[in-house]
């Protein structure tokens, strides 16, 4: 059997609106991001003509809830219109290029798009230092000590997109701004079954984390929050 097709029974069966729900979770983290591309999805109603497009929100009001999608009249240009789905007219659900979404559909079970192709250890070297050059304090890491696998070194590139963006977010003041300039250097390490954590060593900031393992989805938003804690 192809590996594509031997991942699938990793997946969890889930109804349509548990997805519809994933999905919209993950619209609202990576909406309008190009390095992380959202789903393509198909929307089958009980009644009714079935609609293509994007996931944007699900929100629920006194009587229903609803889906909001983005379904233009052409994916590859995607302008136009908007579609408002109540979810419990919703009877299928296809999501294209499923494996691409792998991690997400799958709840962590596939680490990945199986066809994603993984950085050098070198590679990574180069994109950290690009990295540091837009971050407040340079990262760096102790790469002898890293596990040594693709997958470390996908994580590891994961993990570099979700810091940037939480610097970003937590740089968006002048007292944040302020207090960044304290820090000499951020580092991450890999700590085998632990969850994220931060610590504060003089003028260091030490981040460590699983790599051997997913990225949670909302890396960027953990990394965030354990930022803010320690500057």
């Amino acid at each position: 059997m192809h590996e594509k097709l031997r991942a699938l029974v990793k997946y969890p069966a889930r109804s349509p609106r548990d997805v519809l729900r994933t999905l919209a979770e993950q619209a609202q983290q990576h909406w309008g991001d190009d390095r992380r591309p959202l789903p393509i999805v198909t929307v089958y109603l009980r009644e009714g003509p079935a609609f293509t497009g994007w996931v944007v929100r699900v929100d629920r009001d006194a009587r229903d809830e609803m889906a909001l999608l983005h379904a233009p009249d052409s994916l590859s240009n995607p302008q136009g219109h908007v579609v408002y789905v109540p979810t419990a007219h919703v009877v299928a659900l296809r999501v294209h290029e499923a494996d691409a979404h792998a991690a997400l559909l799958s709840e962590g079970a596939v680490a990945r798009r199986l066809s994603e192709e993984a950085p050098s250890r070198l590679q990574l070297k180069r994109e950290f230092q690009q990295l540091s050059e837009r971050l407040p304090a340079p990262l760096d890491a102790d790469w002898d000590a890293l596990p040594k696998s693709d997958e470390a070194n996908l994580n590891l590139r994961d993990f570099a997109l979700a810091l940037e963006k939480a610097v970003l977010a937590v740089t968006d003041d002048d007292l944040a701004r302020d207090a960044w300039k304290s820090v000499r250097k951020l580092t991450v390490a890999h700590e085998a079954k632990a969850d994220l954590s931060a610590k504060r060593h003089d003028r260091t900031i030490a981040l460590a984390l699983d790599l051997s393992r997913p990225m949670p989805a909302d890396l960027a938003a953990r990394l965030s929050q354990k930022l803010t804690t320690v500057l």
